[in-house]
């Protein structure tokens, strides 16, 4: 398969770039009431996941919130602990997925995310290989809302379907497909990459950056 016109790759960060321990952590504390994907769409729905990924509560409200939200067998102080420590690290895959990447196309980070995770993603060395970045903390828009890709789509001055997107969760993909994005779910970097690959938007062989020298950062 080969798509043409393609303008701008957008990459979700937790489940695609970057390992989580989301589930190892949440799942329990729910009492497995819930299955896997019914746990992600109550988090997606969410309140007080929504209003602390765009911005509006801190980090101690929000602890508070989701706690009495999902009746969570945790105290607040103790859920939030636990949550600071979702994000493992990248992918194996990654730094070379993103080299490779925004060697040959525009790049965008485009994540559900709050301040209090913001300084680990940071220091990841992600960043500075996205054209663009769109934080839900930092716009006021959170996936799977259309505004969240109207603002993206926006931002980069492209059309949907010059955009090929990348997330693990299966209401994001379903919302940007309904939209008109060239959008894949997919987990992990490995993943996305074998979908370059398919798309005819990436070369079979990764460049081998990290053997032979690296990429300078975007400026």
């Amino acid at each position: 398969m080969n798509l043409s016109g393609i303008k701008a790759v957008l990459f979700d960060f937790g489940g695609v770039l970057a390992e989580l321990r989301a589930e190892a952590h949440l799942l329990p504390l729910v009492g497995h009431r819930l299955s896997r994907e019914e746990m992600w769409a109550c988090w997606s729905r969410s309140p007080a996941v929504r209003a602390h990924e765009t911005g509006k509560i801190s980090a101690a409200q929000f602890s508070g919130q989701i706690v009495a939200e999902l009746g969570l067998s945790v105290a607040p102080a103790e859920f939030l602990a636990g949550f600071r420590d979702w994000i493992v690290g990248p992918f194996a895959e990654t730094h070379e997925l993103i080299r490779d990447v925004a060697a040959r196309h525009t790049t965008a980070l485009v994540t559900n995310t709050s301040a209090l995770h913001w300084p680990v993603i940071e220091a990841f060395g992600v960043l500075p290989h996205m054209h663009h970045v769109f934080a839900s903390f930092q716009i006021g828009r959170i996936k799977p809302d259309r505004n969240y890709f109207e603002h993206v789509l926006g931002n980069m001055d492209i059309a949907p379907a010059e955009a090929v997107f990348f997330d693990d969760s299966p209401l994001n993909v379903a919302m940007a497909r309904e939209m008109g994005l060239n959008a894949y779910r997919v987990e992990g970097a490995a993943a996305a990459r074998q979908q370059l690959v398919l798309l005819g938007l990436l070369p079979e062989q990764p460049s081998g950056f990290g053997q032979t020298g690296d990429q300078p950062p975007i400026q």
